[in-house]
């Protein structure tokens, strides 16, 4: 068909052609198709006909449209400690705008995807990894108090999943890990179909290809995330129109300063990204601007975390590291808490930005922090070997505040990142769209006792 037709009737085509195609599997495997309508389509017959409403066991078929989200929400924060790679899962879900039918990728999407590299790369990725990169850990913690072979509620890890070493767990990371890096690098810049380039992310690289049949070499020169500018040099064979795009993340709040040879750009913004689209000439220089300002962000159990671009900021612990497996190239290591942890941020307190004094990656000299306003909760304890749940919004006093420094998550081994928000004694007044937790909890027993029934069902 026609590429840019669009239109109901090329999605409802997809439904029906991709849940025929699951339907054959699903024969051919003796495996069934689970059902992705719920309760509001079912009740008002909005569906595709032989389409998505069709399948083998409509798990979904009694919840409501509007609380599948929430139920979604309540499963990842009930499996983050003992199953994170679930948890891992239902949050990117979470994260991903709802699409009806799989449309071509737009700018937009293109932006969503950016946020998610940036994400892992400045921080997942690096906390995981020792510098040297000749250990890392399995599963990785937000909250990360401990890293040791206690016994843990993993959901199918090992005891040692947690540390740091050659091969904890399984071997197979110890082979994979080494790709992030290059991967991410590979994904630095794209080509565009209009003979332009997409900067996807802000960090220093050389590309070299083609606009049409003209050479350019593109060089980018910073140290984003640490710092808000980044300078890219275009160098064209000759001179050469074209558009060159630069992704605006997320958090930017769709704001990006550009100065191009020097001169203040005032270029249009589409579908979340910069485009400068001029003759370029041998020379010719961008320079972008950031504006990365320290910022609290709202997360699960009405907890917040302090972020800054696209570093999520930790307040670290001083750790005590103890090796428990001899080897002469790489040792496996466990790290015990030696400094107290169980901190919470004061609504509305400061958070001071300093600046940072690094010019290469993390570990390296002194990078960014920021400082924030705290109270220590001596009432949020250990579950296990874990950290406990974040208290929900205790209230605290004035009187007992301090400063703390936050540091990137990637520069930590044991830290908290994700915090109680502490009142001063006030109701914080903030807005939520999170149904209350008990109607979730009630709605997710109600649900597993259908299941549970359904089972028993299925025995007799």
């Amino acid at each position: 068909h026609d590429p840019s037709d669009h239109s109901t009737t090329y999605e409802n085509c997809q439904a029906r052609e991709r849940t025929q195609v699951l339907m054959d599997i699903a024969n051919k495997n003796g495996g069934l198709v689970i059902g992705t309508g719920d309760l509001s389509e079912l009740a008002l017959g909005w569906c595709t006909y032989n389409g998505d409403h069709m399948s083998m066991y409509a798990v979904n078929c009694s919840i409501p449209k509007t609380l599948v989200r929430h139920l979604t929400h309540y499963v990842s924060d009930l499996n983050r400690e003992t199953n994170p790679e679930l948890s891992a899962v239902l949050d990117d879900v979470l994260a991903t705008p709802v699409s009806p039918e799989l449309l071509p990728t737009t700018g937009a999407d293109w932006s969503g995807a950016g946020d998610i590299l940036e994400k892992l790369a400045f921080n997942a990725l690096p906390a995981a990894i020792s510098a040297d990169m000749m250990a890392h850990q399995y599963d990785q913690q937000v909250n990360q108090i401990s890293c040791t072979v206690d016994k843990r509620p993993w959901y199918n890890n090992a005891d040692d999943s947690n540390i740091f070493g050659l091969e904890p767990n399984y071997g197979c990371c110890t082979a994979n890990m080494h790709q992030a890096w290059p991967k991410y690098a590979a994904s630095l810049w794209y080509a565009t179909r209009d003979e332009g380039f997409y900067c996807m992310s802000g960090a220093p690289c050389t590309v070299a290809f083609f606009s049409g049949d003209v050479p350019v070499r593109i060089n980018v020169e910073t140290c984003y995330p640490f710092e808000r500018t980044v300078k890219i040099s275009v160098s064209p064979a000759r001179p050469k129109a074209f558009p060159l795009r630069v992704r605006i993340p997320a958090w930017a709040n769709g704001a990006l300063g550009a100065l191009v040879n020097g001169g203040e750009y005032e270029g249009g913004i589409k579908d979340d990204c910069l485009e400068i689209n001029r003759v370029w000439q041998n020379g010719d220089s961008v320079t972008l601007i950031y504006p990365m300002e320290a910022r609290v962000t709202r997360w699960s159990r009405r907890s917040a975390a302090v972020e800054y671009g696209p570093l999520l900021m930790a307040m670290p612990i001083r750790a005590a590291e103890k090796c428990i497996r001899e080897d002469p190239i790489a040792p496996d290591y466990e790290a015990r808490p030696q400094s107290r942890w169980n901190f919470a941020l004061v609504a509305g307190g400061k958070l001071e930005y300093v600046p940072s004094r690094r010019e290469s990656g993390f570990g390296a000299g002194e990078g960014p922090c920021v400082l924030a306003r705290a109270v220590e909760l001596p009432g949020w304890k250990t579950r296990g070997a874990n950290c406990a749940p974040t208290p929900v919004e205790p209230a605290i006093a004035e009187s007992h505040t301090h400063d703390v420094c936050l540091v990137p998550y990637g520069d930590t081994v044991l830290r908290i990142a994700q915090f109680p928000y502490a009142a001063l004694g006030r109701d914080l007044g903030v807005e939520s769209d999170a149904l209350p937790a008990e109607t979730v909890r009630h709605m997710a027993a109600l649900i597993k006792k259908q299941l549970e029934m359904n089972d028993e069902a299925n025995r007799s």
